[in-house]
This record gives C-alpha cells, structure tokens and sequence, in this order.
C-alpha cells in the first residue's frame, strides 16, 4: 500500500509538466485583418446627397484587448476630416472562423486635428451590426462599415453626414 502511494505522489509532478506544456497560446484572430486598405468610401448627407464617392486607404489596427481602431480621412470640400473608428463588442464567427462583427460607439470627428462633431455606428442593413470583417468567394477580404453624426467645420454651421465604406478591400 506505501508502495502505490510512493508511485502515485511522484507521477503527479509528470502528470502536471505534461499538462501545462500542452497548452497552446491561441491566436489572435484579428491579425489576418490588420492592414492598410483600399476602400469603397461614400459620405452622404440629408436626402442622401452625395458629398464624396472615392478610394481611401483605411488603416486597420487593434486596439484593446478584443477592438479594432479604423483610419479613415478624406476631404468634405476643403475640409480635412479624420475619424478613428474604435470598435466595441466584437463577435466572432467561430463556425467560419475567419469572420467577425462589431459595433462602434460614439467618436469624436475631426477636421484639421480638432474635433468637430461626432459619428456612431449605425445598423449594416438589417443587422444590429456597424461592421464586418470576412472574405469573399475569391478569398479577397471584406470590410464593411458604416457610421451617421454630423460635422461642425465652423461655429453655426452643421453637416449631417452618413459614412459607408464596403467592398473586397485590396491591399
């Protein structure tokens, strides 16, 4: 009986080593997702009067733990406005694995580096989502998000805008 007690106190030092070296750190999904892109950009305002239709370059980062920061800037006439869309309560597909959705609170916009309204997130169509990351059927990635405020580039003047940037994102 000394004998089986002797054997089984020394293999749990083994059993133990044995099982913290298997644990494997896991992966941060976003990193397939973190990259300067190339984007549809379309900035409305009231009645969906188109302000700008162009190609940005976004820049996506993480931000946090479980975020992403989005940069976006283009040009409202001869107002330089920058927005930096950090993301908040982001879901991952597991099943694919290789997607995700998120929500973005309010931020402040900017226009030549001070602030100048805000922006918040808004429903991608009939989801509760602002935004998504994913892959077409060619395996291009997919960026979609979209974000409603308005912009006070001088006092007593405000633009409402819409901002939607989609598409296969090419880098």
């Amino acid at each position: 009986m000394k004998i089986q007690k002797i054997f089984a106190v020394a293999a749990l030092p083994a059993m133990a080593l044995a099982f913290s070296c298997s644990k494997e750190e896991a992966a941060d999904k976003r990193d397939q997702f973190v990259e300067t892109y190339s984007a549809a950009l379309n900035v409305t305002t009231t009645g969906n009067t188109v302000l700008v239709s162009d190609t940005v370059a976004v820049s996506i980062a993480k931000s946090g733990e479980e975020n992403f920061s989005a940069q976006v800037n283009f040009s409202i006439q001869s107002f330089a406005v920058s927005l930096e869309l950090t993301t908040n309560s982001v879901f991952w597909h597991h099943a694919a694995g290789k997607s995700n959705v998120f929500k973005i609170p309010e931020i402040p916009a900017k226009i030549s580096g001070a602030t100048a309204g805000t922006v918040k997130g808004i429903p991608l169509g009939a989801t509760g989502y602002h935004g998504s990351f994913g892959y077409d059927s060619e395996g291009a990635q997919k960026l979609n998000l979209r974000v409603s405020g308005s912009l006070t580039p001088v006092p007593n003047m405000v633009i409402p805008i819409t901002v939607t940037i989609s598409g296969a994102v090419q880098k």
